[in-house]
């Protein structure tokens, strides 16, 4: 396991369980998860931005969501 992570291909992260718990992934699975989180931020910072800053209305519907989109936001 120790040249997997000197290679690059496993990451070994320590969980926050209180014990000596850790957890193991490969590098691709876990560059993955991070490209996936960031998507998940702009789709967020977006809806902050265009939605929430500017959109008083506690709720807003299927077809507002499109129409500021397709405003070119």
């Amino acid at each position: 396991m120790q040249s997997s992570r000197r290679e690059k291909v496993l990451c070994v992260f320590k969980l926050n369980t209180g014990q000596d718990d850790h957890a193991i992934m490969s590098l691709d699975d876990h560059l993955t998860e991070i490209h996936f989180v960031v998507k998940i931020m702009e789709v967020f910072e977006w809806f902050k931005t265009h939605v929430i800053d500017k959109k008083p209305d506690p709720s807003i519907d299927h077809r507002e969501l499109v129409q500021i989109k397709s405003m070119g936001l």
